[in-house]
């Protein structure tokens, strides 16, 4: 077995390629995960996997810029359907940890569909246990109908809070003041989002360059809500994608202190208002299945979820 590290433009178009005949929709572009990969200050690395001369998987590691534990990476490995059973996972997860010795991880994170039992049965196998549990969630644009929502637009303007954009705020306050603005919210809301790795938010230049420099992201699909003092108080991003038509949900998260007044719910609606003008297909969302209100909001506006997927975590070595 060979591990091919996934470097020049044409290694990550073969790399999407595997990746894609393996994965479950939506599809991602070599460009997408390049500029990623090149946008993340932490350390990560994607290997192509050969054997006699054929790419029959995909594996990786990261560790997020948002992790608070030095120690802690994800790692993965996606096998062709019609290799499974030869022990291509195994070997190349062992590999995998061959790379990532000189990071000295502590902790691995894994995550996988719950439908996909092929996959649950080896990290179950390789002694990963479960920690929590996802849904990703899809709501069809085309048929989602605004006319019950209308007094929840409302809302928010009745507790004095100004609903707008980011690059509207950009135009107001200048680019670098409203992104400050925005990276103290995120800085406020992103510790709440339920996750079993402790969170941090990273120094702003590094924040910015991963989060509002990638090919998906557009200032107009960051909705804000704003206090009248000028803070913002809550957030909801919409990310483009390149091989899809379809939107990503990224953060959607409102202050402590401003919550009870519907803000999440106005920040959704305006996000499927921009989906609609763009004639999107779908918006997509991923949320814990513990975050009731976050689901309830979803479940409202007629999002649909997809088969859970499972987090799972292990101490190498143990």
């Amino acid at each position: 077995m060979n591990l091919i590290p996934v470097v020049s433009d044409a290694e990550y178009e073969r790399y999407a390629a595997v990746y894609n005949a393996i994965q479950p929709p939506p599809p991602v572009t070599g460009g997408e995960m390049k500029s990623r990969d090149e946008r993340r200050s932490r350390p990560g690395a994607r290997f192509l996997i050969e054997e006699g001369g054929v790419e029959v998987a995909v594996a990786g590691y990261i560790q997020s810029d948002f992790y608070a534990d030095r120690g802690r990476f994800m790692s993965y490995v996606f096998v062709d359907r019609n290799r499974l059973g030869e022990g291509i996972a195994t070997e190349a997860q062992a590999q995998l940890l061959e790379r990532m010795a000189p990071h000295v991880p502590t902790t691995l994170d894994a995550y996988c569909r719950e439908d996909n039992a092929a996959g649950v049965e080896f990290l179950l196998d390789d002694g990963f246990v479960e920690v929590m549990r996802e849904w990703e969630s899809v709501l069809d644009v085309a048929s989602f109908d605004p006319a019950p929502f209308a007094e929840a637009r409302l809302r928010p303007l009745a507790a004095g809070i100004r609903l707008t954009n980011l690059a509207a705020e950009q135009e107001r306050l200048g680019i670098e003041p409203a992104r400050r603005l925005l990276y103290r919210l995120d800085e406020l809301v992103g510790p709440d989002v339920p996750s079993d790795a402790p969170e941090v938010t990273p120094p702003f230049e590094e924040w910015q360059k991963f989060l509002l420099t990638g090919p998906g992201f557009r200032p107009e699909a960051f909705f804000l809500a704003v206090e009248p003092g000028g803070e913002y108080v809550g957030v909801s991003m919409l990310f483009h994608k390149q091989a899809t038509p379809d939107l990503n949900t990224g953060l959607t998260g409102v202050r402590r202190d401003y919550r009870r007044h519907g803000i999440a719910l106005a920040l959704k609606l305006m996000a499927i208002d921009y989906a609609k003008v763009l004639d999107a297909p779908k918006i997509r969302t991923e949320n814990a299945t513990s975050n009731r209100p976050m689901l309830s909001i979803n479940e409202a506006l007629g999002f649909e979820k997809e088969p859970v997927t499972i987090c799972y975590k292990k101490v190498p070595g143990a």
